[in-house]
């Protein structure tokens, strides 16, 4: 017999005295001095809101922006909206002091910038440098040959084997095999990137997974190969890319932006509705152009075109496909025979015409894959696409009245009319509030799988839903942003059968008393409508999460002080709970080398209720991870400047689980409690 019984709202006790003794401490040994920002505390901070929807992708590019911050003084508007904590009003209000004043002389010139923030100005100092003009004219083997170098390598070695990293047993077949791996469990990582200035960048990426095969099995010698070329003209007029890319449009129905899938990111900046065409940089292997595209500027227009074919990873049951697979591993027979399965070719183009405080766009793009697709017949899956030609198009637009207000949106449509809307409004009557609205009517047939938009689910589709956001920046050095989104999905999902509903809160706190001490508290929680096993019902899951964070930083030394809480459970089962305790510090004692350390300790009582927290990586590594069952986590990292040009580094790390010796299943499933592991990487700059 089941009960059912209403969501219990918990809170985290003791907490409290453990921060307040840290922050005493920093408290009193505190001093005033210019705000400055390093990268782990922006990536915890800024993308901690939703740490288990931030991707790789998102993550690298955002390392790769603070790793080549831009020149203030020759960044366009464009490269500046391609932060997404930063607004189209504060962008514009950057350029407009630039050509007031002839240029930035330091960035505390920041602050002379009408609308910007304490908490603006503090990101900003993370991806910005200022460096004079430089107008003189070059020729083109300088632009190809004098720009910034940068060359990386890195090898990831576990000391620990999976179920798949053994030899082949007596008499077992490779072919169709799905449980050994064909590779070393060991995987690396080669990158190339070039940039001159704004005008110029290439680059190259060879990425080897732990267990693929190399240069076998069709590897040459990498499993995955990446490039780009991107130009602009001197004028400014033209952009060129080909090889692999990222573009996104409108509020991202048709063509989705990184940033649109988390609505944390829509609390410091309305996000901008032109077009973004750029190289794609990281290692992610899904969610890519791979072909050419131009973009015009002509007056107040913007006209881009843009073509695309690549392979796609696939399941399939003999000529048609069933779903398309996003792991990017392939390891397994298995695994490399669903390899490039299916081709897909886009093309499409983008239009868009702005003025003094607007801007109206369309865009479309028709697609065609080598076979058909058809999903095998589900509930949650029968308005999902089917066939092998697919088209979208979309009009979006933006309305700007001074900085106090703006409003954006998109409507598209799919090949067969089937509708999708978003609307968003923000609304600023003081330069220390933002107040946000947003909207979204999403057709269950809608076809889009290229979108991602502010939304719960995960695809654009099947969903109604309304937001509601605030953001405090008023006494000095605080930041307050919260929001509520309700969402309503009308016909069945992965996890419902029915039609079903849910509710995400998030309330986050960011202080700093002065400039060595912070104090951030996080909370955030979710609740959606689920199937229950056997039963044909359907009841409320719920996971609430609390973060506190005390940090105390000097020139030298940096220390942070982390508690993480989960709650999770549903109204016909038990409460589970995930508790997490720990410190992180960055030392500093030359400026030729520094040491990072991490320590955790997790008691969780399932999956369910896993913890995260950010632990430090190499570069290019993603850092939030997810912790469960009963362990403990250690991290040491060090890097060392060999040369001014050349960083040798090195991540050591150690988990132990104190309760279960067996994790995983299948090919992945890991038969020890002890998971140590070591990262080395070496990068050359030249500055």
């Amino acid at each position: 017999m089941y009960k059912i019984r209403t969501c219990p709202f918990h809170a985290i006790r003791g907490a409290s005295l453990l921060l307040f003794l840290w922050l005493t401490i920093g408290l009193a040994h505190g001093q005033t001095a210019e705000p400055w920002l390093t990268w782990d505390e922006f990536a915890e901070e800024f993308l901690g809101r939703g740490d288990e929807d931030i991707s790789d992708d998102t993550y690298e590019m955002l390392e790769e922006l603070a790793s080549n911050p831009l020149n203030i003084n020759t960044a366009s508007r464009e490269q500046l909206l391609d932060l997404p904590f930063l607004s189209e009003a504060i962008a514009d209000s950057i350029l407009s002091y630039r050509e007031r004043v002839g240029g930035f002389a330091s960035k505390g010139e920041l602050m002379f910038v009408s609308g910007t923030d304490y908490a603006i100005r503090r990101y900003l100092s993370l991806f910005i440098k200022v460096e004079p003009l430089q107008l003189e004219p070059v020729g083109l083997k300088e632009k190809l040959l004098s720009g910034r170098t940068e060359i990386e390598g890195r090898i990831d070695v576990p000391f620990y084997r999976r179920e798949g990293d053994r030899n082949f047993n007596p008499g077992e077949k490779l072919h169709d095999n799905n449980r050994v791996f064909l590779g070393q469990p060991v995987g690396g990582i080669l990158r190339y990137r070039y940039r001159w200035r704004r005008n110029l960048r290439y680059g190259l990426t060879l990425q080897h997974d732990r267990g693929e095969p190399f240069a076998a099995r069709g590897n040459i010698p990498f499993d995955y190969t990446s490039a780009y070329f991107w130009s602009r003209s001197n004028d400014e007029r033209t952009d060129i890319i080909f090889g692999d890319y990222r573009l996104s449009w409108g509020q991202g129905l048709v063509m989705g932006h990184r940033f649109m899938n988390s609505f944390g990111t829509i609390l410091d900046a309305p996000r901008r509705t032109g077009s973004i065409f750029a190289p794609h940089t990281s290692g992610e292997e899904n969610n890519f152009m791979r072909g050419g595209a131009i973009l015009w500027r002509v007056g107040s227009w913007r006209l881009a075109g843009f073509a695309s074919y690549r392979t796609l990873d696939a399941r399939i049951d003999g000529d048609t496909v069933r779903s398309l697979l996003t792991t990017g591993l392939h390891r397994t027979d298995v695994e490399i025979q669903r390899k490039d399965a299916v081709g897909m070719f886009v093309a499409g183009a983008h239009a868009e015409l702005g003025g003094r405080g607007w801007d109206i766009g369309m865009g479309t793009f028709f697609g065609h894959y080598s076979k058909p697709v058809s999903p095998e017949p589900r509930k949650y899956s029968k308005y999902y696409f089917r066939g092998d030609n697919l088209a979208a198009f979309s009009l979006h637009w933006n309305i700007r009245r001074s900085r106090h207000w703006a409003f954006a949106g998109e409507a598209a449509a799919d090949a067969k009319l089937h509708l999708a809307v978003t609307n968003t409004i923000y609304f600023r009557p003081h330069q220390e509030l933002t107040l946000t609205l947003q909207h979204r009517n999403i057709s269950p047939r809608f076809v889009a799988p290229f979108g991602a938009t502010f939304q719960e689910a995960s695809r654009v589709s099947n969903e109604h839903g309304i937001m509601l956001g605030v953001r405090y920046v008023g006494l000095r050095r605080l930041a307050l942003r919260a929001y509520a989104d309700a969402f309503y999905f009308p016909k069945p999902t992965y996890y419902c059968n029915k039609s079903s509903r849910g509710l995400e809160l998030l309330a986050e706190g960011t202080y700093e008393p002065s400039s060595r001490v912070s104090l951030l508290f996080r909370y955030k929680m979710k609740t959606r409508q689920r199937n229950v096993t056997g039963r044909n019902i359907i009841d409320y899951t719920y996971r609430h999460r609390w973060r506190m964070q005390g940090g105390w930083k000097s020139e030298k030394l940096d220390i942070y002080a982390t508690l993480d809480a989960t709650l999770a459970g549903r109204q016909t089962d038990a409460d589970k709970w995930g508790r997490l305790v720990a410190l992180r510090c960055t030392w500093r004692p030359a400026p030729t080398w520094q040491a990072k350390a991490f320590a955790a300790l997790f008691y969780t009582d399932a999956y369910d209720a896993a913890v995260y927290a950010y632990e430090p990586r190499l570069l290019h590594s993603f850092g939030t991870s997810a912790f469960y069952y009963h362990g403990m986590r250690l991290v040491a990292l060090g890097e060392c400047k060999i040369t001014p040009a050349l960083t040798l580094s090195a991540s050591a790390g150690w988990t132990k689980y104190f309760n279960v010796s067996t994790t995983g299943q299948g090919a992945d499933m890991i038969s020890t409690s002890s998971r140590p592991s070591l990262s080395v990487q070496l990068r050359y700059v030249n500055h």
